[in-house]
């Protein structure tokens, strides 16, 4: 029976909090750029530059379309990191940023799809651990999963995307996929 009919399933979705902290991070962000800078006719900003001002409210109005485009990616995607796709394909969605600069879209394939742990870049981040999506030759690197560990990220997907023709299978670093596991 074919599947191309069917909408996308999500697989995995980005945490209520990660998304409200990316887009108060960002608003903040436009916020403290217009205090800095003020805005022309209402009040001149903090800072006692008078021609690092208009670079300021440059950087605020630059700041606000970032959080404006973050508002619309979560509403366009739904927080939505994974997908499969009705033709069999499983994908990260673009950003509306992605689409303007025509950037690749990141897609992989086949009835296994190889899971494997990316290394930590030092530092905090809530986005760890990341994963590396293997299938049908292509790749999708650093998913984030927000705390959840590799295998119960595997467990969730697996079923979610039950009777769909796909499964999630755990893979060391440097191990080769086995024969049967490429795409036709």
């Amino acid at each position: 029976m074919s599947t191309a009919f069917m909408d996308p399933l999500p697989l995995w979705r980005e945490p209520v909090w990660a998304s409200v902290r990316r887009v108060l991070g960002r608003a903040i962000t436009a916020a403290l750029w217009t205090v800095l800078g003020g805005i022309p006719g209402v009040f001149t900003g903090v800072l006692p530059v008078a021609w690092l001002r208009p670079v300021a409210l440059v950087f605020a109005v630059l700041a606000l379309a970032h959080t404006v485009l973050a508002v619309a990616n979560l509403a366009r995607n739904r927080r939505v990191l994974l997908r499969l796709m009705g033709t069999g394909s499983i994908e990260w969605p673009q950003s509306i940023q992605e689409r303007l600069v025509r950037a690749r879209l990141d897609w992989v394939e086949g009835p296994v799809v190889r899971v494997t742990e990316e290394l930590r870049v030092p530092g905090p981040a809530s986005t760890y651990p990341r994963v590396r999506l293997e299938g049908g030759g292509r790749i999708i690197s650093r998913l984030p999963l927000y705390g959840t560990s590799v295998e119960d990220f595997i467990a969730a997907v697996n079923e979610a995307a039950a009777g769909r023709g796909v499964r999630f299978e755990r893979a060391e670093p440097g191990e080769e996929p086995p024969a049967d596991a490429a795409a036709p």
